[in-house]
């Protein structure tokens, strides 16, 4: 199991909220993602690092904008 930094935006704030994850694989980890935005209506998108590396981006409609870090396996 790997940690993760889930950086979930708000309507109405500048300020995201920072939870932490546990997730073993990319499944795991997209479907933690998923439940972050749907705990609130006001959740607009989440950001999920690792370490200082954006893993993805997820918003509201489902759309994901990868991010930059080299694949690793079990986590591409």
């Amino acid at each position: 199991m790997r940690t993760y930094s889930f950086f979930i935006h708000h309507a109405g704030s500048s300020t995201p909220t920072l939870e932490f994850e546990l997730a073993g694989d990319e499944v795991s980890l997209r479907s933690l993602a998923e439940h972050a935005l749907s705990e609130s209506p006001n959740r607009l998108a989440v950001e999920i690092r690792e370490e200082d590396q954006l893993v993805f981006s997820l918003d509201r409609n489902g759309a994901t904008w990868p991010g930059q870090r080299v694949a690793t396996p079990g986590l591409a």
